[in-house]
C-alpha cells in the first residue's frame, strides 16, 4: 500500500517565506561564482557588461545606480570596456550627445565564460540531490521563472495563476 503525502496546509505566507530564504543563498553563490570566473575585467567593469547585456538601450545613470557610483567613476568604467574591446560606443541617430552601448564579440565571450563555468559549479552542487528532488528544484525553478521573468517592475508578480485548483493550496 503507498502512503500518500498529507496534504498541506499552508499558505501564501509560509511559501513566500520558504522563497525569501531560499533564494538569497542560491543568488549569492552564484554571484560569488560569476564574480571569480570574470577573467581580467574588474568587478565594476564586469557588472557594468551584466547591465549593459540585459538592457542595452540603457543609460549612464542607470549604469552609475547599478554600479553604486558616479557618473564620472561609469564613465572611466565603460571608457576603459570600450578601449579593451569589450563594448563599442554607437552614436544615436536622433541624439548626438547619446551613445549606445554594445557588446562585442570579446564582452559576450567574457559573459559566457563566466555563466559557463557558475553553471558548471552550480550542476557539482545540485548532484548531491537524489533524482526525484532535482525534478522537483526543476519544476519550482519552471514554476517562479513563469510567475516572475515577466514582472512590471513595480515588483508584483504578472499575477497569472499557476495550474490553478490542481495543485495541494
Amino acid at each position: 500500500m503507498q502512503v500518500l503525502p498529507k496534504p498541506s496546509n499552508r499558505g501564501q505566507s509560509d511559501c513566500a517565506e520558504e522563497v525569501m530564504a531560499a533564494v538569497p543563498p542560491v543568488v549569492w553563490y552564484m554571484r560569488r561564482q560569476m564574480r571569480g570566473n570574470r577573467g581580467k575585467l574588474s568587478l565594476p567593469q564586469f557588472r557594468a557588461l551584466v547591465r549593459i547585456e540585459r538592457d542595452p538601450s540603457t543609460s549612464m545613470t542607470a549604469i552609475a545606480e547599478h554600479l553604486g557610483v558616479s557618473l564620472s567613476t561609469t564613465s572611466r568604467v565603460i571608457s576603459g570596456l570600450v578601449r579593451r574591446g569589450y563594448l563599442a560606443r554607437e552614436m544615436a541617430r536622433l541624439d548626438r550627445r547619446r551613445a549606445r552601448l554594445a557588446l562585442t564579440e570579446k564582452g559576450r565571450h567574457a559573459l559566457q565564460t563566466a555563466r559557463a563555468a557558475t553553471r558548471r559549479s552550480l550542476a557539482r552542487v545540485l548532484e548531491n540531490l537524489l533524482k526525484r528532488d532535482r525534478a522537483v528544484v526543476i519544476e519550482a525553478m519552471q514554476i517562479l521563472r513563469e510567475l516572475f521573468v515577466e514582472a512590471p517592475q513595480n515588483g508584483s508578480a504578472n499575477g497569472r495563476q499557476r495550474r490553478g485548483k490542481s495543485r495541494a493550496a
